[in-house]
């Protein structure tokens, strides 16, 4: 493969300590989704992408823009956030610097969002059921199976 004429750009190219981070890399640390550092690059690089091609995405834009990129901190909902903030909407529906979840985009709302667990909390093999969802968390392998059964 030669790159020779080609425009490369790269994370540093946008922003660095010494000139200045670009809004997406600022944004990022706004929103602890800098966590290990092994992403970020691409979920920044994929991101400026998207908006120089278009300006005012909508989050799902955003969100599906990112679908390759690879998490392995668990970061991933922060910097999703932190992305989704460059959305058309995002003034509209970011507040104190929180954006929708992933799962609130599909149109439903976990139960416990906000939710606090105290001392007492039990826990159950099911955490969470409402009409349309179960959420289950196996406390051994047999409930485990059965669960996977199922589906």
């Amino acid at each position: 493969l030669s790159c020779d004429g080609w425009e490369i750009s790269t994370v540093e190219s946008l922003g660095n300590k010494k000139d200045g981070f670009h809004p997406l890399q600022s944004r990022l640390a706004k929103f602890n989704g800098s966590q290990c550092g092994f992403c970020s690059p691409g979920m920044i690089m994929a991101t400026n992408s998207l908006l120089h091609e278009n300006e005012s995405p909508t989050m799902k834009e955003i969100e599906h823009s990112l679908d390759g990129n690879i998490c392995r901190c668990t970061g991933f909902r922060p910097i999703l956030d932190a992305m989704k903030s460059f959305a058309g909407e995002s003034e509209e529906i970011c507040k104190s610097a929180l954006c929708e979840d992933i799962e609130d985009l599909a149109g439903w709302v976990c139960p416990k969002k906000n939710a606090l667990f105290s001392s007492e909390f039990e826990h159950g093999n099911i955490l969470i059921r409402d009409k349309n969802k179960t959420w289950i968390s196996p406390n051994n392998l047999e409930t485990l199976f059965d669960s996977l059964e199922k589906i």
